[in-house]
């Protein structure tokens, strides 16, 4: 398993944390899309999917491929979404595509065309 989780590890992503306060990143996933705006670090303001259907603040964990092992901080292709604390999580379906928004540019991911 674990082979197979580090050859995830190794694919293409974003790294949330490397984005400055404000910026949004917009993802599609399987069955859902979630729109997330950068507050502070792994902070986000997320709307999207059947748990956040009103904007609302919630710490974002990472991607999993819904083990224990988790990508902190990043957002990768065909990889689960993960919010929540220790106390609690909220897993979305595999990633498809995102698209990063800053002051003033964009950059579209494409990972299932």
């Amino acid at each position: 398993m674990f082979k197979i989780f580090n050859s995830y590890m190794n694919r293409d992503g974003i790294n949330i944390t490397k984005l400055k306060q404000g910026d949004r990143v917009v993802v599609e996933t399987e069955n859902s899309v979630y729109d997330m705006t950068i507050i502070d670090g792994c902070l986000v303001k997320v709307q999207g999917g059947r748990y956040f259907q009103e904007a609302k603040e919630e710490i974002f964990a990472g991607c999993t491929l819904g083990t224990n092992s988790i990508k902190l901080g990043w957002i990768c292709p065909t990889l689960r979404m993960e919010f929540g604390t220790p106390l609690y999580h909220i897993l979305t379906s595999p990633v498809k595509n995102a698209i990063v928004y800053g002051n003033n540019w964009s950059y579209n991911l494409h990972w299932n065309d």
